[in-house]
């Protein structure tokens, strides 16, 4: 995967939590002009919307997130229902499951759950961002040597 892609409120405390809890670097920052009335169509944008400004971001991993932000008088800022058709998390690797979880919740973010072991070895948890995206940790368990 190259990069996954969100919308966020605000792009500055977006990229200040990437960068300090991912250690993510800024790699591109860009403010388009006016976005066309195709390409708005074209993409399922309200056309009252506007596309303020949107970067990218690289993971120590190589993993991109790109953010975006955008304004409008009906841009809805609540949480969508995950059970929704066309709802997405992202999944992140972690070495350690366990000790990112306790990382996230001391960083008082809100998990959805305790880390959960596959039978294969997998471990994972979701938490949600500080503007409600929810991402997933995700690692294989480590084996004693």
């Amino acid at each position: 995967m190259d990069h996954a892609g969100m919308n966020v409120p605000d792009l500055g405390k977006a990229i200040a939590f990437f960068q300090t809890t991912f250690g993510a670097t800024l790699e591109s920052d860009i403010t388009p002009g006016a976005i066309p009335t195709a390409w708005k169509s074209a993409f399922n944008w309200r056309q009252s919307s506007e596309l303020k400004r949107f970067v990218m971001l690289r993971l120590p991993d190589g993993t991109g997130v790109e953010l975006f932000q955008y304004s409008g008088k009906r841009i809805s800022h609540s949480r969508p229902h995950q059970d929704d058709d066309a709802a997405t998390h992202i999944a992140l690797k972690t070495q350690d499951v366990t000790s990112s979880y306790e990382a996230i919740k001391n960083a008082g973010l809100k998990t959805l759950n305790e880390p959960v072991t596959n039978a294969d070895g997998t471990q994972w948890f979701y938490f949600l961002t500080p503007w409600g995206s929810q991402i997933e940790l995700v690692g294989k368990v480590k084996k004693a040597h």
